[in-house]
């Protein structure tokens, strides 16, 4: 599992990753808050611990930041704040959980494990992507009452690269979320089902992001 930890405090970020390895957690660190929007925008992770006052734009403003990006990772903020509305306006803001320092090792890292537990926010299953109407459940696009089918393999890259939002969804993650953490083939399979994609719903509805990955195009 990997976390991000958005945290401007040396000591307090190193006791943060050192908790959260406890539990299985690998952490990248971000030091003020416009990077920790930029690593959730490029990575995705299973935890982010988003402490409230940082540099560089506080907590509030990269937990907006990060929701408005249709990101769903499980948001925990830490703060030394003490006043009641600091927590209601960090949940207001799309955090998930609230603990204030200092905090206790063990608390911080049951929080993390029951965060991850739930996973993502759901994701709907009506998607819009670009002029298509994409269902998830029953594998199939439709434009202008025009039906696409997909097979399950198609719809399944193409999901992931949706739930993806904002971010671009890299090759690696793909045949991780498809494929499998034990896949052992040619990776070069998720550039054939991107083609299958391409060939069905044409080619501006999956975009490749140059050295990152592959995006779906906006709704239209």
């Amino acid at each position: 599992m990997l976390a991000l930890v958005a945290e401007d405090d040396d000591d307090i970020a190193d006791a943060i990753a050192t908790i959260l390895s406890s539990v299985g957690f690998e952490s990248r660190r971000a030091t003020n808050g416009r990077l920790a929007v930029d690593l959730a925008a490029d990575e995705r992770f299973d935890l982010i611990v988003l402490d409230l006052v940082m540099p560089g734009g506080n907590g509030y403003i990269a937990c907006r930041e990060i929701r408005a990006m249709n990101i769903g990772t499980p948001i925990l903020v830490l703060t030394s704040k003490s006043g009641t509305f600091d927590e209601i306006e960090a949940l207001e803001t799309g955090a998930d959980d609230f603990i204030r320092k200092p905090f206790e090792p063990s608390v911080l890292a049951a929080r993390a494990m029951a965060m991850t537990r739930r996973g993502d926010r759901p994701h709907p299953r009506l998607q819009r992507i670009g002029d298509y109407d994409f269902d998830v459940t029953t594998h199939c696009c439709r434009r202008d009452g025009e039906l696409i089918e997909l097979t399950r393999r198609e719809s399944e890259v193409l999901s992931a690269i949706a739930a993806a939002g904002n971010r671009a969804a890299s090759r690696e993650r793909l045949l991780r979320d498809v494929w499998g953490a034990d896949f052992d083939g040619d990776p070069n399979v998720v550039d054939v089902y991107i083609g299958y994609l391409r060939k069905k719903l044409g080619r501006s509805v999956i975009r490749t992001r140059r050295g990152l990955g592959f995006s779906v195009a906006a709704a239209s």
